[in-house]
C-alpha cells in the first residue's frame, strides 16, 4: 500500500475506516481533525438527489445497471 509523506516529511501510512453509514463517521471526522494534529480524516461526499432517485431505480426495477453505473462515475468525476 502507498504511504503518504506527513507534515514532517516522512512518510506515513494510509489507514481507512469503513461503515455502512449512519454510525458516527461524520463525527468521526470532525473529532479527529481537531482533537488529533498528525490527522486528516476526509468524509466521502454525500449522493446527490439525482444519484438517490437513480440508485432507487436500479435497486427497485433493476433497470439499466451498465447506464447507471456510467451515470454515478461522471457524477463522481465533477
Amino acid at each position: 500500500m502507498e504511504q503518504d509523506d506527513g507534515k514532517d516529511g516522512r512518510p506515513r501510512p494510509w489507514r481507512y475506516i469503513l461503515s455502512a453509514g449512519r454510525t458516527g463517521t461524520m463525527f468521526l471526522e470532525a473529532f479527529l481533525n481537531t482533537q488529533c494534529g498528525n490527522v486528516i480524516a476526509v468524509h466521502e461526499p454525500p449522493p446527490t438527489r439525482e444519484q438517490m432517485m437513480l440508485a432507487n431505480l436500479r435497486n427497485d426495477w433493476g433497470i439499466g445497471k451498465r447506464l447507471l453505473a456510467w451515470h454515478f462515475q461522471k457524477c463522481r468525476l465533477r
